[in-house]
C-alpha cells in the first residue's frame, strides 16, 4: 500500500454492533445502515477494538516506557510529520535560539504529543486493504502552535506491538501474586486490573479474530456471555470518545447527552474512570465534575445516546426537512433526560 495515496475513513458505527452480534447470540442489536461489507466491516471492527485497549492502557501516556531494557515507543510507518515539525520550529521566531539538538528533541516531545492527544480525543482515520488485511491507524493532530499537515501513520502491527509489550509487563505483575493476593485485589480495587489487564487482554483478542485470522464463524473465539455487559460498555465508552464531535454538532455544548458524552469521553481519556462494587458501579472524574451510577445505567445511558445520534445523522444524510430534525431532535433529547438525568420532566413527553 502505497502510504502517500493513503484513502482514509472513520471507524463505522456498526462496528462495534457487529463485534456484539458476533459474539453474544442473545444481542437484539441491528446493522439497520449498511455502509460496508463483511469483509470490510471486519477491518473495521478490529480497528475499534485496537483502539478501545489503547485507550484502556492509556500507552499514549506511557511511551516511550522501559520494558524489559526495551523502549515501547511506539513505531511508526514514517517520520515525515517530525522532519516537518523540524522544520516549522527552525522557521519559528519563537524558536530562534534554539540549537539545533534543541529543535529535534522539541519535534520529538510535539510528535508524542500529538499521538497522545490524537488518541484521546479521537482526532484519526483508518486506511486499509481488504484482501492483504494491512490497516493504519492515521493520526490528525490539531495544534495551535506549530502546525503542519503531515499526518501520523501507525500501522496495526505497531500499535498491537505496543499493546502486547504492555500486557505482558503488567501481566508479570499479577503473576507474582498469590491466590490469596489477587482475590483480595478483585475484591478491594478490581478497577486496576478490569482497565490495565483484563478488558484490554479482551479487546486484544477481538482484534487478533477480526485482523488476522480467518473468519469461519465465531466459535474459533469463545466468550463468555457474563462478559457481555462490562464489554458493550467497554466498545460505547470508545465510540463515545471517537464521535464527541457528533454529539457536539447535533445536540449542542449545553444539551445533557453532549455533557454526558463530555464526562465520560474526558474522564475515560485522562484516567478518571474507577470500578466500585465488583465492577457493578462506576464513578467518572472529570475535573471538578463527578459522577457516579451502576454499570448498568451507564450502558443504557451510552446506547440509547449513540442510537439516538445514529437516527439524527441518517435523517440529515438523507435530506429529511431541517425543522423536521429539529423537532425529533428536541424530543429525543427530552426523552434522554427523563430516562438518565434529573432534570426530566415526565410531562414533557406528552406535550
Amino acid at each position: 500500500m502505497d502510504l502517500s495515496s493513503l484513502e482514509t475513513v472513520k471507524i463505522s458505527p456498526n462496528s462495534r454492533i457487529k463485534i456484539i452480534n458476533d459474539f453474544f447470540s442473545g444481542s437484539t442489536e441491528e446493522i439497520e445502515n449498511k455502509d460496508y461489507s463483511e469483509a470490510e466491516l471486519s477491518l473495521h471492527a478490529g480497528a475499534l477494538c485496537l483502539y478501545a485497549a489503547t485507550l484502556l492502557t492509556k500507552i499514549y501516556d506511557k511511551t516511550p516506557v522501559q520494558i524489559d531494557g526495551e523502549f515501547n515507543e511506539i513505531q511508526l510507518e514514517s517520520n515525515a510529520r517530525e522532519v516537518a515539525l523540524q522544520s516549522a520550529i527552525r522557521s519559528n521566531p519563537k524558536f530562534a535560539h534554539y540549537s539545533e539538538e534543541q529543535v529535534k528533541e522539541a519535534a520529538h516531545n510535539m510528535l508524542l504529543r500529538d499521538i497522545r492527544n490524537s488518541f484521546a480525543h479521537g482526532n484519526f482515520e483508518i486506511g486499509y486493504n481488504i484482501h492483504t488485511k494491512k490497516l493504519y491507524f492515521v493520526l490528525q493532530p490539531r495544534r495551535k502552535d506549530v502546525m503542519v499537515s503531515e499526518p501520523i501513520i501507525i500501522s496495526k502491527n505497531a500499535l498491537k506491538k505496543s499493546l502486547a509489550k504492555t500486557l505482558s509487563n503488567t501481566a508479570s505483575k499479577y503473576k507474582r501474586f498469590t491466590d490469596l493476593q489477587i482475590r483480595s485485589t478483585v475484591r478491594t480495587n478490581i478497577s486496576t486490573p478490569l482497565q490495565s489487564l483484563m478488558l484490554p487482554s479482551q479487546m486484544l483478542q477481538f482484534a487478533d479474530y477480526y485482523l488476522e485470522k480467518p473468519q469461519r464463524g465465531v466459535g474459533r473465539l469463545s466468550v463468555d456471555p457474563k462478559r457481555y455487559m462490562l464489554i458493550q460498555y467497554a466498545l460505547l465508552i470508545t465510540q463515545a470518545t471517537y464521535e464527541q464531535d457528533d454529539y457536539y454538532n447535533i445536540f449542542g455544548k449545553d444539551s445533557n447527552i453532549f455533557n454526558k458524552i463530555a464526562v465520560v469521553r474526558n474522564a475515560n481519556a485522562h484516567d478518571g474512570i474507577f470500578f466500585g462494587s465488583l465492577a457493578k458501579r462506576i464513578t467518572y472524574t472529570d475535573r471538578s465534575k463527578t459522577l457516579d451510577e451502576t454499570l448498568q445505567k451507564s450502558t443504557s445511558s451510552l446506547l440509547i445516546a449513540n442510537t439516538l445520534k445514529e437516527s439524527i445523522l441518517q435523517l440529515t444524510k438523507e435530506g429529511q426537512n431541517p425543522s423536521a430534525i429539529k423537532e425529533l431532535k428536541d424530543r429525543l433529547a427530552t426523552e434522554f433526560n427523563f430516562l438518565f438525568t434529573e432534570e426530566g420532566d415526565p410531562s414533557e413527553l406528552f406535550s
